[in-house]
């Protein structure tokens, strides 16, 4: 897959993961026994299977922006390392 497609798709999808999470007829109540979060504004699980709050949408959003704009860059790749470091020191 070219660079640019892989930027622009993954953007796309990431962007609209990060609109969902704002809307809340996509988002179901967090069980009972669900962990309790600093952020909890916006809690609930999207699609009754991922669990989002304000602050994972927004790094969402953050991403899926960074997607599109590296997309419009001829040449780039860097958006495909970046999102591998990134997501490698989150787990």
């Amino acid at each position: 897959m070219i660079t640019r497609t892989f930027s622009l798709v993954v953007g796309i999808v990431f962007l609209l993961v990060g609109l969902l999470g704002f809307v809340d007829a996509f988002k179901s109540f967090p069980p009972v026994d669900a962990p309790v979060l600093s952020v909890c504004s916006g809690y609930g699980y999207l699609f009754g299977l991922f669990p989002v709050n304000v602050l994972h949408n927004l790094v969402h959003l953050g991403i899926g922006a960074w997607g599109l704009a590296i997309a419009s860059i001829p040449r780039r790749s860097t958006f495909a390392y970046g999102l591998t470091i990134f997501y490698g020191v989150l787990a």
